[in-house]
């Protein structure tokens, strides 16, 4: 009986413990979360300043500055919020199992 209950205290113990290791990681995901979209809005940004003055800027200028954000960083803010989402349902998975 002791030996059982030695284990009820550990399992507890070590739920506080995946509980305290799930809210650690939710908060540099939630962290990511948001310098992506600041970075999502920096870019929309940019292209309305980049269509704005595009009759001042040499077009080959002009062209670099697009291509880089659509084929470099959106894609890479594409990956990066996709990541994220997964982390979330993983997070929500292991705290649903905990709850059981």
């Amino acid at each position: 009986m002791k030996k059982q209950n030695n284990q009820t205290l550990d399992s507890g113990s070590d739920m506080d413990d995946l509980h305290k290791i799930l809210h650690d990681l939710r908060g540099p995901i939630i962290n990511i979360d948001g310098l992506n979209q600041e970075m999502q809005d920096s870019l929309t940004e940019l292209h309305k300043v980049l269509q704005n003055y595009s009759d001042q800027l040499p077009e080959a200028f002009l062209q670099q500055m697009l291509e880089l954000m659509h084929d470099d960083l959106l894609p890479c803010s594409i990956l990066m919020d996709k990541a994220t989402t997964q982390l979330h349902s993983r997070a929500d998975s292991i705290e649903a199992v905990t709850q059981l």
